[in-house]
């Protein structure tokens, strides 16, 4: 089953959609490096990532849902759930084997856009990569790991319980705007709205003294990786024993 998945995928532009993430995620805070105050910047490092945490805010959930939504997509096609069904496979099964490809494609991504987000950073001649900062980054990086995995997991269920085509797409729609709005209303709905976690995980508030606006650097959010992880064991339980499906689209 597992072969069977990686041949599916390679028909499914799945790489180009993960490329369309990358150039996305990527292309702001490159165009922050070549900004004057680049090298003078003593918190460059969390300026790229916070441009990152604001990309991400608004295009993963559409995007991760258009990944959830092809591989399914697959299978209900030419009666592809059923002849499975048929041979023995279970379709909870088929779907966690989905959700730990695409999952490991996520991770593998992931590392190597924050292995050139660190690298960037190192334009500041403020640059360090010792003490407290290792184990920041670790800390937004499994934080912003487990929200793309449970909003994943999310789509999958969602693609799996709705007869509507589009409704996935609607919802992952809705579910970025509103991660926008609390954002900018609402720190507690911030927290409250998966939506909009990522946002909680900017690095860097804006304080005005006198005629300038001063940097300052924000506590770091324990509970949105602890949160997020919570709630994606709760998803891939729900995934691992789902009992009803919907395997035709309207």
């Amino acid at each position: 089953m597992k072969n069977l998945e990686n041949k599916k995928f390679k028909k499914l532009g799945i790489n180009f959609l993960l490329f369309i993430i990358f150039v996305t995620h990527i292309l702001l805070s490159v165009g922050l490096t070549f900004s004057k105050s680049a090298v003078n910047s003593k918190y460059l490092l969390y300026e790229i990532l916070d441009a990152y945490f604001l990309i991400s805010l608004i295009i993963n959930p559409i995007l991760i849902s258009s990944l959830a939504k092809k591989v399914i997509e697959i299978e209900e096609k030419n009666n592809m759930w059923q002849l499975q069904i048929s041979l023995g496979e279970k379709v909870r099964d088929i779907l966690l084997n989905k959700f730990k490809n695409l999952s490991l494609k996520l991770l593998l991504l992931q590392v190597f856009e924050w292995i050139l987000l660190v690298g960037l950073s190192t334009k500041s001649q403020y640059f360090v990569f010792v003490g407290d900062v290792p184990i920041r980054l670790l800390i937004l990086f499994l934080s912003v790991l487990f929200t793309n995995l449970f909003f994943l997991a999310l789509f999958m269920i969602s693609e799996m319980k709705t007869q509507k085509v589009y409704l996935t797409s609607f919802l992952s729609i809705i579910g970025a705007l509103t991660g926008i709005i609390c954002m900018l209303t609402s720190r507690l709905l911030s927290y409250i709205n998966p939506f909009s976690w990522i946002s909680c995980l900017i690095n860097i508030s804006y304080v005005k003294k006198g005629n300038e606006f001063i940097k300052l650097l924000n506590p770091l959010q324990y509970y949105i990786p602890i949160i997020s992880f919570l709630v994606l064991i709760l998803s891939i339980f729900y995934i691992k024993n789902m009992k009803k499906f919907i395997l035709e689209k309207e």
